[in-house]
């Protein structure tokens, strides 16, 4: 039996998280929260679902021990600056993002004042936000930074000071070109959504720390070669329309236990990353075939597969002892191998198919099958 009982914490988030919509409301609520929280001593503020929200009530000034601020608005077009005074702020939210319309004068500018937040270890802004200031790399603390912007065409190099900075994504798609100094920083995670952009820098090749990477690119049709120079990377996302091969050299990526590629135009998938120490594999796009190889990943957990030239599987499946999830959506495959039954520890199937007529008898051997979803 399936429990649909749910924790006071989560039934709170359905009944009593609506967004307000009405600015006076908003408002008022604002001023309410902030009240709390400086009676409370709380060190959070979350202003998050006041969707009308249109200004900051300036009674925030007197929380002199407030750690995070969350705030969340359709309707924000001015960042004020007494946000500033909070120098007791470690991490801060944004989300600007609903002004992302291309309206005049809806352009967000960080203010100066931002400056004096010595403290901020996590910055994550969203919305039209015109630019990113140089001095954004005095923040000597900041460990996370996260930005999100339609407009933004330049990425400062002053960058290069954050020199705890382990955390970098930017969805930026006016960006063609990022600064070198990036690879001084000590990165750990790094994700990428600049559609524009072209190439990456070589100095890029020193980010030996990173272990994750999440790339998504419309205009490059190579991976980039220095990607397989990070040798502690375990995580690689990558979205890449227009990519026609996945080179040999990632067989270099020793530590690589989670892979997703999508959108690819690759017709055959290649053998040698099967190799690799993959615990999660994730393929998307246009391939007709899935080679034996995949029986070489004695790591592997989850298996994700689509693709609308997909007609059949291979045998080898029944090496797959730790496979726990297969998903596959192929449209035109007719028959599921009969060595799946040898997949002692799945749990999970689904398949999506036009033409699948039956299941494999072999399948009463998965004692531990708790799913099946055929559509």
């Amino acid at each position: 039996m399936i429990s649909l009982r749910m924790k006071d914490s989560e039934l709170y988030k359905l009944v009593f998280r609506k967004r307000i919509h009405d600015k006076e409301k908003c408002y008022a609520e604002a001023q309410r929260l902030i009240k709390v929280c400086g009676e409370k001593g709380k060190k959070t503020l979350d202003l998050s679902n006041l969707a009308d929200l249109d200004a900051i009530p300036q009674e925030i000034e007197g929380l002199h021990n407030l750690t995070t601020l969350i705030i969340e608005s359709d309707k924000l077009t001015k960042i004020p600056d007494f946000l500033g005074n909070l120098v007791s702020l470690k991490n801060i939210n944004i989300n600007l993002q609903a002004l992302g319309k291309d309206k005049p004068g809806y352009d967000i500018i960080l203010p100066e004042t931002f400056q004096n937040l010595v403290n901020l270890q996590k910055l994550s802004i969203s919305g039209n936000i015109k630019e990113l200031p140089q001095w954004i790399g005095n923040f000597e603390k900041l460990i996370s930074l996260y930005v999100k912007s339609k407009h933004i065409q330049k990425f400062p190099h002053e960058v290069g000071r954050l020199k705890r900075l382990q955390n970098l994504a930017l969805w930026c798609r006016e960006i063609t070109e990022l600064p070198d100094q990036i690879a001084e920083c000590p990165l750990v995670t790094m994700s990428l959504g600049c559609s524009k952009l072209t190439s990456l820098p070589e100095s890029f090749r020193n980010l030996k720390r990173l272990q994750s990477f999440l790339y998504q690119f419309d205009s490059i049709a190579e991976l980039p070669e220095l990607i397989w120079s990070w040798e502690s990377l375990s995580y690689l996302d990558l979205t890449m329309p227009i990519i026609e091969k996945i080179p040999e050299n990632i067989s270099n990526l020793k530590r690589l236990a989670y892979f997703n590629i999508s959108k690819i135009s690759i017709k055959k998938i290649p053998d040698y990353f099967m190799m690799l120490p993959l615990e999660y594999l994730s393929l998307k796009g246009t391939f007709e075939s899935i080679p034996p190889s995949v029986g070489n990943l004695p790591n592997l957990k989850e298996l994700y597969l689509s693709s609308p030239n997909l007609k059949s599987l291979p045998d080898s499946f029944e090496q797959l002892h730790s496979l726990r999830k297969l998903t596959v959506d192929a449209k035109s495959i007719k028959s599921l191998p009969t060595s799946l039954g040898g997949c002692s520890n799945l749990e999970s199937i689904s398949i999506k198919s036009d033409c699948l007529t039956k299941l494999p008898t072999t399948f009463s051997k998965l004692e531990k099958l708790q799913q099946i979803y055929l559509d």
